[in-house]
């Protein structure tokens, strides 16, 4: 074999190594517009549009306040000097010229500036007709009333699309994109105001893919303010993972919040954390880009439950137990019968016997994880009383027995276990 295939083969290994993922960021070229001499910006969801001034609707209030009667520096009857400038004297009269007649035409007025603002999607399907707005404001910022021109560019020439009437500053017309183009806005100038031409605006028209994302969260039900694994996917259809950032957002109070933003990894698959106060709900969201159109995963509930705490150790013998600090239980590991985990009643434990069926559980420690009361068992006697373990287990019927005394008897606390992921 010659050492020219081999190259290629090794290549073709390590290209096959890197494995196949798709990108969400990967944009098309925006098209090309007449005499643009800076490069036209995309508007897309990666690159949002900047920001369009509020046109103000009311000039400036002159000021009606009377001229100051304050005598200067102390000096009575004598008036401060006012900001108005003084009129300049009328030029005397030529003779033979009537008086009070200019001796040359006044200049008309400059005209103003002012400024033209686009909005439109960066991002649209071929054939949707989408909202197109101009915003046009003077110098100061004050909306202006008038006709201005939307403009299409074709080729090196702009073609007109439509005329916009603004009202204080505004107006909006609607356009079907049949495909990607470069916009403007023009106004091509009175003897009040000088041309102007907004900045152009790339539309994007591109049929965009399908695509599908996944949530998943685990535990589901953790005791109030525990942590949660949240875990998303995102696939095209034909299952490619796609690389990109999505929004991971929770349910408060009918609306939904972006908690965080995550990036998948070439498998597609990013992961966070949430910590829920109460029960909510979460989901995943990509808002649609150049490549991929937008899609929201299925929502996923966690419940996150009110539970009573036991911290839990391990412990062999009785001795063991009598060592325990107040309200700690242990796991007794020499039974083996079933799982007990065993604490004194006057070492601040006796209210293991009063949770009512249904309540929560959190153990800590040993066999942690959160757990329903499902049944109980007074037993008469205490200790060596009560026979072999085996018969006060509970078999399938739970997964953690929670004993100690009541008065003379023995109680068991029976507890099954709500999420074996928390284990």
């Amino acid at each position: 074999m010659s050492r020219g295939l081999s190259a290629v083969l090794v290549l073709l290994a390590a290209a096959a190594a890197v494995g196949f993922y798709l990108t969400a960021g990967q944009n098309p070229e925006p098209p090309p517009g007449p005499g643009a001499v800076e490069p036209v910006e995309v508007l897309t969801a990666e690159a949002p549009a900047a920001p369009v001034p509020e046109p103000l609707t009311q000039p400036p209030a002159a000021s009606d306040a009377p001229a100051s009667s304050d005598a200067v520096d102390g000096a009575p009857g004598e008036q401060r000097p006012s900001a108005a400038p003084t009129a300049a004297p009328a030029p005397a009269a030529t003779p033979g010229e009537p008086a009070g007649t200019p001796s040359s035409p006044a200049q008309p007025p400059a005209p103003r500036t002012s400024q033209l603002y686009l909005t439109a999607p960066g991002l649209t399907d071929p054939g949707t007709t989408e909202m197109f707005t101009a915003t046009w404001v003077d110098a100061e910022g004050y909306g202006l009333d008038g006709v201005v021109e939307l403009q299409r560019a074709e080729g090196a020439t702009w073609v007109p699309v439509a005329e916009l009437t603004t009202e204080v500053g505004r107006a909006s017309t609607s356009v079907t994109v049949a495909a990607s183009a470069v916009y403007r806005l023009a106004f091509r100038g009175s003897d009040e105001l000088d041309p102007q031409v907004s900045a152009e605006v790339a539309v994007i028209a591109e049929t965009r893919l399908e695509s599908a994302v996944t949530v998943t969260a685990t535990p589901q039900s953790v005791p109030a303010g525990d942590a949660v694994d949240v875990a998303v996917t995102w696939r095209n259809a034909d299952d490619v993972p796609i690389i990109g950032d999505l929004q991971v957002q929770e349910l408060r109070d009918g609306s939904w919040v972006t908690v965080t933003t995550v990036t998948t990894g070439s498998d597609g698959v990013a992961a966070t954390a949430v910590t829920p106060p109460a029960t909510r709900e979460y989901r995943a969201v990509y808002p649609g880009g150049t490549r991929y159109l937008p899609v929201t995963s299925d929502p996923v509930t966690v419940t996150a439950i009110a539970a009573a705490t036991i911290p839990v150790s391990r412990c062999a013998t009785q001795a063991d137990v009598d060592a325990l600090l107040p309200g700690v239980g242990c796991h007794y590991t020499s039974v083996s019968a079933g799982v007990f985990v065993v604490g004194h009643d006057y070492h601040g434990n006796a209210w293991w016997n009063e949770l009512p069926m249904g309540a929560y559980v959190e153990l800590t420690g040993e066999q942690a994880g959160l757990y329903e009361v499902v049944d109980r068992v007074i037993a008469p006697g205490r200790a060596g009383e009560l026979g072999p373990a085996s018969q006060w287990t509970c078999g399938e019927r739970c997964d953690v027995i929670l004993q100690t005394c009541v008065g003379d008897n023995t109680g068991f606390t029976w507890l099954r276990r709500l999420d074996a992921a928390a284990a």
